[in-house]
């Protein structure tokens, strides 16, 4: 779910539940805080492993390539 749509203090909780469980969240078009995958707690995970990029034209920082899972271009 894209995080515009939803408040931090949820997306966080859902990206942390679906770590747990071993699935994947998605960051949506809104995108992620750094501090969310730079900083790895194996208990609280905060990383969505799925990065949805809105178009390819959009700059993505190398940071962001390199803690994802997956990419979705929409």
């Amino acid at each position: 779910m894209s995080f515009g749509s939803i408040s931090y203090e949820t997306h966080t909780t859902l990206a942390i539940a679906m770590n747990r469980l071993r699935g994947r969240s998605n960051t949506g078009e809104g995108g992620e805080v750094p501090d969310r995958y730079l900083a790895q707690d194996p208990d609280n995970n905060l990383r969505s492993a799925i990065k949805q990029v809105t178009s390819v034209l959009q700059r993505v920082c190398l940071s962001v390539c390199l803690s994802v899972t997956q990419v979705w271009c929409c």
